[in-house]
């Protein structure tokens, strides 16, 4: 719904092509989801999601944050390249990458209960 709202807004203020401003609408709603989703992992661990989802969700977050400038600037015709803009994609892929690197917590990690039970070689005589 926000992004029918948001693209006939755009596709009036810009006067660009249907397909460049739904193109460049995707970006700040595929964010929302990644953040939607994360804020649901967070959820799901009782408000404590260790330290790689935190580092991931800022990633993500960053990430956001530096799309929708990207977007707004672009509908309005006044990004340039080069500019502090540009750093800010930077950051949140760093964070993303970096929570790859986190161990999971004890509490987070699976252990095996045996539910998965392999039966015993068979005995040669």
């Amino acid at each position: 719904m926000g992004a029918a709202v948001a693209f006939g807004a755009l596709l009036e203020s810009t006067g660009g092509e249907p397909l460049i401003v739904a193109v460049h609408l995707a970006y700040p709603i595929a964010d929302l989801l990644r953040v939607t989703l994360i804020v649901g992992v967070f959820g799901s661990t009782g408000w404590r999601p260790g330290r790689a989802w935190l580092t991931l969700g800022s990633g993500l977050l960053v990430s956001a944050v530096a799309n929708t400038l990207y977007l707004l600037q672009a509908a309005h015709e006044t990004y340039v390249e080069g500019t502090w803009l540009d750093a800010l994609w930077l950051p949140g892929v760093l964070l993303m990458g970096l929570a790859a690197r986190e161990p999971l917590s004890a509490r987070v990690r699976r252990v095996d209960d045996g539910a998965r039970s392999r039966s015993p070689p068979p005995r040669r005589s």
